[in-house]
């Protein structure tokens, strides 16, 4: 479709015109490549540590847009938590990894934090002060891993959150 064309166009261009970190540049998708190039410094730049273990990459099963809906909206939230602690604060970090077991892909997102966390029902709740345009982000998570065979999970003490994502890779897509 022709929304699907201008975003891979788009990709490409960003490939083309970008200088990809180094650990980056094995990233078999294009989209989640991009992506992730746009973080390093960003984190840095906000002395927040950036750890990634790359160990699956091809995703070849989930459109495009749902590769950006997971991966934004998980570093995101996660840049935020980071960047709300005291900068002097240790540890500020996010650890990023991405493995296959199986037909599970496992995608685990960990970071420091010094926020409250807010449940309602097993939802997690924004604690942004405008409610009403935040706390899509977790519902929209959830909706695209179900959508393949998946679903988030999370879990958090009073300084670390930690965010799974499972998708199930459908069988025409297994190399």
């Amino acid at each position: 479709d022709e929304d699907r064309k201008n975003t891979e166009e788009y990709i490409e261009d960003l490939l083309q015109s970008a200088e990809l970190t180094p650990s980056f540049k094995l990233i078999q998708n294009s989209v989640l490549r991009v992506i992730l190039d746009r973080y390093p410094s960003r984190f840095t730049h906000n002395a927040i540590e950036f750890q990634t273990d790359i160990q699956y990459s091809r995703f070849a099963f989930v459109a495009y847009e749902d590769i950006v809906t997971l991966s934004l909206n998980a570093l995101d939230h996660t840049f935020e938590a980071c960047d709300g602690l005291p900068i002097y604060t240790e540890n500020r970090f996010v650890a990023l990894s991405v493995h296959c077991h199986n037909r599970m892909v496992l995608i685990r997102v960990k970071n420091s934090k010094g926020n409250m966390i807010n449940e309602n029902d097993d939802e997690l709740m924004t604690t942004k002060d405008d409610d009403g345009t935040h706390g899509i982000g977790v519902k929209n998570m959830r909706r695209i891993a179900q959508l393949y065979d998946g679903d988030i999970y999370y879990q958090y003490s009073k300084t670390q959150f930690e965010l799974l994502i499972t998708l199930t890779i459908p069988p025409a897509h297994i190399k």
